[in-house]
Parts: structure tokens; C-alpha cells; sequence
């Protein structure tokens, strides 16, 4: 946890400002999120601590997702997709990834909820470029990946499992990550796909090398969907410079099984910034 002296809190003021800004030009409302609960995130990632007077369990928010989330499945039940919203404020995670100097991290996003395709995955890689170049960001790097691939391959596997693996992937060890896909029971085509995704990152030759690994696997259909969206951005300049990560993991698993807010089908509920 941090202060802020007035010339700090002058800058960061004048960030949130900018990317509320660029985010309100594509059509995203503001939101200011407050109530309880943290949804399907997971359990390790939370900092709790006991309240004195009632002996409850107090959980602070690790990630705003999750929150507005529930805001759309209850509140914004009858409003008709696509549903666009922005935040900003902060949150409070574990000692570990962008947590590791601070626990306090503050953020500014969007969430569009109910534009599927690649076109809904566009718009948000449009919103993100823009918003980092309303902050002075001229030189960065889009890194793109695909919830379904790594999770399409661990489709049925027992959650404990999942996570082990899932956790391997995240950090690029190859060899727990063929132990973790033998002990979850995997076919030995699915085996050597996940363990392959520990490697593939790099430039659009990583597609092509991708495309033989994942063949008749379940994968299949993400990478599909991301070489379509790998095209258009390319064509359209939104970045400078786009790498593409086929084993990233990170945050993915809400939207893989959050319940859609109008049908009640568990699928992806939405794009986050």
C-alpha cells in the first residue's frame, strides 16, 4: 500500500482522465463498482483478513471482472448486448506476478459484453491501442493470445489437475507441464499439443507451427479464430508491434466458465481491458 504526494496523485489523476476519455470516444460508460462477492475468481488470489467486531471473513477484490460481472448478469439483465462499460480504481492482490513491489495495483478498463466473433475482439484491441496512445504510449507491444486453446485441450479435466497444468503453462516449464498433462489423463495427441504451447510464442510464424501441433485437437477452432484476428489487426496498424503467445493463461478461466448474463449458458461472457 502506498501514499501519494500531491505530485503523484496529480499524474495518476491525469491517467485515469486520459483512459476514461479514449474509452468514453468508443462508446464505454462508467461504472463504479461496490458491491460484495468475487465470483468465480480464484481463491489463492484473494488477501482476507478478520473484521474485530463480527469475527467475518473480509475478502478484497483481486480484479474487477468478476464484480462487473454480476453488476450485467443482475442489474443489466434486460439491457440488449452489446454492453459497453468502463472502471477505474484499484485493487489488492497476493505478493506475486504485478503484485510483487505493491499489493495495491490501480486500473482503468472496459468490459464489452455480448459481441461475439471476431469482430467483438477487435474492438476491444482497438480500444487498447487507442487508449495507450491517449496516455503518450507511441512504442508498445500487442501481445495477442486465445482463452480456448489451452483451456479447449484441458476441456473435462478434473479442476485440480486443470490448475496444475494451467499454472505449469503460465510459467513455460516444459516438463511439468508433460507430467501435468500425463497425470490429468490426456490422449497423446492432447498431451503433445499442451506440452507444445510452452513454446510457441513468437511472430505470425508461430501460426504455421501451430497449425500441425493443434490438427485434430479441440484447439483447433481458437487458433482458427486467432490467426483471423491476427490478419485484421496487422492490416488495420493498430499496434507497432504484435507478438502472439498460444500458451497464455492468465485471468482466462472466468470467461471460460462464467454464466452469459441473457441466456444462462456457460460461455465466454465478455472482452476485458
Amino acid at each position: 500500500m502506498r501514499d501519494f504526494l500531491p505530485p503523484d496523485a496529480r499524474r495518476l489523476g491525469e491517467l485515469a482522465r486520459r483512459l476514461l476519455a479514449s474509452f468514453e470516444l468508443f462508446g464505454y460508460e462508467l461504472v463504479t463498482l461496490l458491491e460484495r462477492g468475487l465470483g468465480a475468481l480464484d481463491p489463492e488470489e484473494v488477501l482476507r483478513f478478520v473484521e474485530p467486531e463480527t469475527g467475518e471473513v473480509v475478502a478484497l477484490r483481486p480484479d474487477m471482472t468478476p464484480q462487473l460481472a454480476r453488476v450485467v448478469s443482475t442489474r443489466l439483465a434486460l439491457a440488449p448486448p452489446p454492453i459497453r462499460l468502463s472502471y477505474q480504481g484499484s485493487v489488492l492482490r497476493r505478493r506475486r506476478e504485478r503484485a510483487r513491489r505493491h499489493r495495491q495495483i490501480f486500473q482503468a478498463g472496459i468490459e464489452l459484453i455480448g459481441l461475439d466473433g471476431p469482430s467483438g475482439d477487435l474492438e476491444a484491441l482497438e480500444v487498447a491501442c487507442s487508449a495507450a496512445r491517449a496516455v503518450g504510449l507511441d512504442d508498445f507491444v500487442l501481445d495477442l493470445g486465445h482463452a480456448r486453446i489451452a483451456f479447449a485441450l484441458l476441456e473435462g479435466v478434473e479442476p485440480t489437475r486443470q490448475r496444475a497444468a494451467v499454472e505449469a503453462l503460465h510459467l513455460k516449464d516444459r516438463a511439468e507441464l508433460e507430467r501435468a498433462a500425463a497425470g490429468a489423463g490426456l490422449g497423446q495427441r492432447e498431451q503433445t499439443a499442451l506440452a507444445a504451447l510452452s513454446e510457441l510464442h513468437g511472430g505470425r510464424e508461430i501460426l504455421k507451427a501451430a497449425a500441425g501441433t493443434l490438427a485434430g485437437t479441440r484447439a483447433e477452432a481458437g487458433l482458427g479464430e486467432l490467426s483471423r484476428v491476427l490478419d485484421e489487426v496487422e492490416r488495420r496498424g493498430l499496434a507497432p508491434s504484435v507478438v502472439v503467445d498460444l500458451g497464455e493463461t492468465r485471468n482466462f478461466a472466468y470467461y471460460i466458465s462464467a454464466p452469459c448474463a441473457w441466456s444462462g449458458r456457460p460461455h465466454r461472457l465478455g472482452r476485458s481491458l
